[in-house]
């Protein structure tokens, strides 16, 4: 539903600004709540997964909601491929 490739980013105290491949610049501010403290393999995976819910959305300006209902299959996805052990359960095709 989003397609886009960032060629360029700059960062300030209070915004990052994302420059993509078509020119357009996206900011986002208070971007700091989208990192985690954690480490990828010790965060709680409901958490990272809604925290990357609303990084999109604020990005694509989507609602959290309409995200969800567009990839409902994010939450399994996460936990098949990333599981609390850290190890990952990659298949090959």
């Amino acid at each position: 539903f989003m397609t886009c490739i960032v060629k360029d980013v700059e960062e300030n105290e209070q915004v990052i600004k994302l420059t993509l491949q078509n020119g357009d610049n996206i900011h986002v501010k208070d971007y700091d709540y989208f990192f985690l403290s954690e480490s990828a393999h010790e965060c709680d995976q409901e958490r990272m997964i809604n925290t990357y819910r609303r990084l999109i959305s604020e990005l694509s300006q989507i609602s959290e909601e309409t995200i969800e209902s567009l990839v409902p299959m994010i939450s399994n996805n996460m936990k098949t491929n990333f599981p609390a052990s850290g190890v990952s359960a990659l298949e090959d095709d």
